[in-house]
This record gives C-alpha cells, structure tokens and sequence, in this order.
C-alpha cells in the first residue's frame, strides 16, 4: 500500500506465501516494491545502512525475546541518520499475559510444515506488551520516542482490555 503512495517500499516477512503475494501485487499495480523473506533482525543483509527515512513494523514484538538486539538495534542501522522514523504496533495485554507458551496451535508454533503460508518458524507471543516497556526499551537502543499511546479494541474481544499500542519515535541524535 505504501508502494501505491509512491513511496520506495522493501517489505520484510518470515512467511513465504506473504512474500510472494506481495511481490505478485507489486508487479500487477506496477509499485517497484520489493518483499523479502528474513527475520527482522537480518534486515540488514537485505536493506542498506542509512537508506530508510521510516521503518514501520506491526505484530512483530511480541514474537521477540530481545526485541533490542532482534528489533531495535537493526530498524536503527536502516534509517536514514539525520530524519529516520520508527512506527511500532504490538499487542497491549496479549492473550498470554507474557507468560511463555510451550504448547500452542500449530499455526502459531509453525508446526504445519504443509499449509503454504506457515513460515515453518515459531511464532508464539513470547511478551505481554505494554506502553511503557516498548517505549523504554526504544529509548534503550537509541530512538526518541515522540508519542505513545494505546487503543482498545471493542468490548467483545477475547481479552478484557486488551488493545494496540501504538510507538512513533525518532533517532536519538544524542545516542
């Protein structure tokens, strides 16, 4: 979609069959956009240092053990250095409670080497998100954040309060 903007996209995914859905459309509407299929924190084999003026990520963090070094740490090599955006969304109050799962559906462990869309690669929730700890952590590896905040998702959802939280920041240039 952002290729649709006009905007120069390199789009990151651990699912094969995303990767080339996204490829395939990119050529159909003619975006240039480019999808590859990596862990987050191998971007940077992928995308050069400094050539990002954003990164954005969605449903990543909370798949991560240490989103610093896996997340973090990468996301801050691609951005450009001098105006470089960070966008994060990640679950607030995920449905584990940030308790580890050994024993989940397949889909999520990646079990179902079959389906053509499963990665293969465990994708448990391994961290109960919360505002402050994605902010402090960003703040860790060097990012200003500018604003946080999160939104609820309706009352019928599986988890009482359960939402999104939502991170903008910046490169530290102090960092």
């Amino acid at each position: 979609r952002y290729g649709l903007l006009g905007y120069k996209v390199i789009g990151l995914d651990l699912c094969h069959s995303s990767v080339a859905l996204a490829n395939s459309k990119s050529q159909e509407f003619g975006t240039g956009a480019k999808h590859v299929v990596t862990y987050f924190k191998d971007a940077n084999e992928h995308v050069e240092d400094g050539s990002q003026d954003y990164v954005t990520t969605s449903d990543s963090y909370e798949h991560l053990l240490d989103p610093i070094t896996e997340m973090f740490k990468p996301a801050r090599k691609m951005l450009n250095k001098k105006s470089g955006k960070f966008l994060l969304v990640t679950p607030y109050k995920s449905w584990m409670r940030g308790k580890f799962v050994p024993l989940a559906d397949p889909w999520v462990n990646g079990k179902d080497k079959n389906e053509p869309w499963n990665s293969g690669k465990p994708r448990n929730h391994l961290v109960a998100p919360t505002q402050w700890s994605v902010v402090k952590q960003l703040e860790e590896s060097g990012f200003y954040v500018d604003q946080s905040f999160v939104s609820f998702c309706s009352p019928n959802s599986d988890v009482p309060g359960q939402g999104n939280v939502f991170v903008e920041s910046w490169l530290d240039q102090n960092a």
